[in-house]
C-alpha cells in the first residue's frame, strides 16, 4: 500500500464534520430567519402555491436538510477515494458496493413515493 497525505480515517472524519457543520449553519440561519420573520409579524404564506415560490428561510432549511442527507453519501465517496488513493482495492470495491446499495435504495424510495402520489 502506498500512503500519500491524510489517512482514510482522517478524510472520512473531515467529510462528516464538514457536512454536519455546513448543515447546522444552514439550519440555524433558516431557523433564525424564520423566528425573525415571526417576531416582525411577517410570516410567509404556509404553502408554496400561496407564495408563488419558496421563501428564502425555507430554502435555507431545505438546503440544510439536503446537506445533512447527502453527508453519508459523501462519506462513502470519501472512503472510496481514500482507499483508492492508498491502493487498497478490496476496501475501495466495498465502498463502491455500499454506494450502489445506498443509491439503489434511494431510487426505489423515489419511485415508490412517485407511485404512491398518483
Amino acid at each position: 500500500m502506498k500512503h500519500t497525505g491524510a489517512s482514510p480515517e482522517d478524510l472520512i472524519v473531515r467529510t462528516l464534520r464538514t457536512g454536519v457543520g455546513v448543515s447546522f449553519a444552514l439550519l440555524l440561519a433558516g431557523f433564525a430567519w424564520t423566528v425573525g420573520l415571526a417576531l416582525a409579524g411577517r410570516v410567509p404564506p404556509p404553502t408554496v402555491r400561496d407564495a408563488g415560490g419558496v421563501h428564502g428561510n425555507v430554502m435555507l432549511l431545505l438546503a440544510g436538510l439536503l446537506v445533512l442527507m447527502a453527508t453519508p453519501i459523501l462519506r462513502i465517496l470519501a472512503a472510496w477515494h481514500a482507499f483508492s488513493r492508498e491502493g487498497d482495492r478490496r476496501f475501495a470495491r466495498l465502498a463502491l458496493a455500499v454506494l450502489a446499495i445506498v443509491l439503489a435504495s434511494t431510487a426505489v424510495g423515489v419511485v415508490q413515493k412517485g407511485l404512491l402520489e398518483r
